[in-house]
């Protein structure tokens, strides 16, 4: 299902709520949107936290990030913003 997101949402335009909602009640595909609709801030963080030590190998760390965020999905609480 993640295959289909279109990837066209920016994080600055992007609500994660309605997606969040829709995800916890069993919709894989708001799950994919909302994977995807906030990867340029986990991907921004990500830099940031390790200042650039991660730059040669983003994409796989960011595609190891949205894959562990998709089967584990059914444990987070929701204590915090999903983008964090």
């Amino acid at each position: 299902a993640m295959e289909q997101v279109k990837k066209t949402r920016t994080y600055k335009n992007y609500d994660e709520r309605a997606d969040l909602a829709a995800a916890q009640a069993g919709d894989n595909t708001a799950l994919g949107r909302l994977i995807e609709g906030t990867a340029p801030k986990v991907r921004q963080t990500l830099i940031k936290q390790s200042r650039n030590k991660v730059l040669p190998f983003i994409d796989d760390l960011m595609q190891d990030v949205k894959l562990r965020t998709f089967t584990g999905f059914a444990t987070f609480r929701g204590e915090s913003s999903f983008s964090t």
